[in-house]
């Protein structure tokens, strides 16, 4: 009993020479003023790459900042961008980096906070966007400390304040028109019989991929919206839809008739099936145009929608909600008047986009 009595003293004596130890210990290192750096300072810089497919893309960089030095405070630390750093980097490096642009990055919310007696921040961000920059080449965007909060001693490491971002924009290549001679029709909801016009006929939906500016298809007794899946037999990235609208009849056959005015478009890599299950399947959201100007003048013929995103896909699911009507609002222009028509008439459906990278 005596003995484990003795045991006790002596372990707790232990455990209190070690607690002793070790707060000497840190009050030696807070004797001097913290000192704090950028994490990876010195190293490669971090990257960025941006794909411009005409709607806004984003990306985000992240970045800490240590400590060398220990603070007994809780410290915040807010960054800047240094244009000044840029000649330095190409000097050292042999490169010729222009500096990134203003309007494409945003370090607004780039603050962390470092925690009294830690070594690693938390973790900031800096969000760089398409919008601001002008051309498809490489920038450089140096990140510093700007300011330090919460220690009034703390000092900040000035060889090791400095993290480099590479920002690549990459621009889409002019689209190609698409080989449409393995697509099919896999669902249309309205078509009408086949007729003749003109030694051509007219009515079923396959007669908008024949390559046959003369023959169209027209829409059955199924009112509009009309819907029409078609599988184009393996992906491919679609940037643009092409019309060509049939020709009217008799002394207009010179004219435009029912030319699209309000259609949208979905795309997929997968659908449930053909038929109607071709409805289904992971479908993008519509892309809706509910006023086509470019079909408006009657003298128009093919004419092509430029899609706002860009789409790897295998299928296009089409929505036609009507034409134009094809009373002319006044000569010579032989404008449609803005109304709608509920007919669907298309001599021919094409696309345009990339079999490859789509990207410079």
């Amino acid at each position: 009993m005596k003995f484990s009595l003795y045991r006790y003293v002596f372990l707790a004596g232990v455990a209190l020479m070690l607690l002793s130890c070790e707060e000497k210990q840190q009050v030696t290192q807070l004797t001097e003023p913290a000192r704090i750096a950028m994490q990876d300072a010195g190293g490669e810089p971090k990257s960025i790459e941006l794909y411009d497919s005409g709607t806004t893309s984003t990306a985000t960089a992240e970045f800490r900042v240590v400590a060398e030095l220990i603070s007994g405070n809780t410290i915040n630390v807010t960054f800047k961008a240094d244009p000044t750093k840029v000649d330095e980097y190409n000097a050292e490096n042999g490169t010729d980096y222009e500096m990134a642009p203003a309007e494409c990055y945003d370090l607004s919310a780039a603050t962390v906070m470092l925690p009294r007696y830690n070594t690693v921040s938390s973790t900031a961000k800096v969000t760089v966007s398409t919008d601001g920059i002008p051309d498809a080449q490489t920038y450089l965007l140096p990140i510093v400390i700007d300011r330090i909060e919460g220690d009034d001693a703390a000092r900040i490491d000035e060889e090791k304040n400095v993290v480099y971002v590479l920002i690549k924009k990459y621009v889409l290549k002019e689209p190609v028109l698409l080989d449409r001679s393995d697509w099919e029709v896999i669902y249309c909801n309205s078509e009408a019989n086949e007729s003749m016009y003109n030694g051509y006929p007219y009515g079923p939906v396959d007669l908008m991929l024949d390559n046959e500016p003369n023959t169209w298809w027209n829409y059955g007794s199924v009112s509009a919206p009309f819907y029409i899946v078609i599988d184009l037999k393996k992906q491919m990235y679609v940037k643009k839809i092409i019309f060509t609208p049939r020709h009217d009849t008799g002394e207009s056959s010179h004219l435009s008739r029912g030319a699209p005015k309000n259609v949208d478009f979905a795309f997929a890599t997968t659908v449930n099936g053909t038929g109607e299950a071709a409805m289904e399947g992971d479908y993008s959201d519509f892309e809706v145009f509910t006023n086509l100007e470019q079909f408006r003048s009657r003298l128009v013929f093919r004419e092509e929608i430029t899609l706002g995103g860009l789409y790897n896909c295998r299928y296009i699911k089409i929505r036609y909600n009507g034409a134009w009507t094809r009373d002319n609002s006044g000569a010579p222009d032989y404008l449609s008047t803005n109304g709608t028509y509920n007919v669907g008439m298309v001599a021919e459906f094409e696309a345009a986009g990339y079999t490859d990278s789509p990207y410079e």
